[in-house]
């Protein structure tokens, strides 16, 4: 297992974990609530939170876009990229210094902790945050549906 993965899954295994999601509903979230908490943090939710266990995207767009405020934190990233049997095998480093994780497809769950399944980024983190075998997964901006118009708390 590659070093990034073991460290993220003895960080999680065993604990509350909370994703957070990009959903309206944390427009009014007290972020200050999950101080101390282990949290994984999906895209643009970074400019909400001061600090977090780790960043996970699936676009190297946004991921170029928000760098600057991505190398902030101090703690894992994790990007997703269809075709990257090389950086796994290899231990190449995406854009960010994250560890890539394989895209195995738009549906379904994988067990293998290299790769994930889903059509976005949320249902691939929470396919990553199953498998570092956590006792709670506590999802947070999954609202699936429009809150006051917004399916989403940013732009």
């Amino acid at each position: 297992m590659r070093t990034e993965l073991l460290q993220f899954k003895e960080k999680l295994e065993g604990q509350d974990v909370f994703i957070i999601g990009g959903g309206a509903s944390t427009k009014t979230f007290d972020f200050s609530l999950l101080d101390g908490k282990v949290t994984i943090v999906i895209n643009s939710m970074i400019e909400k939170v001061s600090s977090c266990s780790a960043i996970f995207w699936t676009d190297n767009d946004w991921a170029a876009q928000y760098l600057d405020k991505v190398d902030r934190f101090d703690c894992l990233k994790f990007s997703v990229r269809q075709h990257c049997d090389q950086y796994i095998k290899r231990g190449i480093k995406g854009i960010g210094n994250s560890t890539v994780l394989k895209k195995a497809g738009d549906y379904g769950f994988s067990m293998d902790i290299n790769e994930v399944f889903g059509n976005n980024s949320g249902a691939q983190a929470l396919n990553l945050v199953t498998n570092t075998k956590p006792h709670r997964i506590i999802l947070l901006g999954y609202d699936m549906r429009l809150i006051d118009g917004h399916s989403h708390s940013h732009d």
